[in-house]
């Protein structure tokens, strides 16, 4: 516990890092998982075999659909 103490200002620095790549994930990802393979005729969203929405923040739909959330 004494060397706690000592580490101070390195326990500040890397929370202080950890902070900036957290605020960096973020804005990266902002939205990507929430945008699903939509049919643009009937709405339905496109399923996976597991009967989850396939997500299509990077991957292209396929024809006859379009990426919205």
């Amino acid at each position: 516990m004494g060397a706690v103490a000592l580490l101070q200002d390195t326990i500040i620095i890397l929370l202080f890092f950890m902070l900036i790549f957290a605020i960096g994930g973020l804005n990266l990802f902002m939205g990507m998982l929430l945008q699903r393979c939509i049919h643009i005729e009937t709405g339905d969203l496109l399923l996976d075999e597991d009967g989850i929405g396939v997500i299509c923040g990077y991957d292209v739909c396929p024809t006859g659909y379009f990426c919205g959330k």
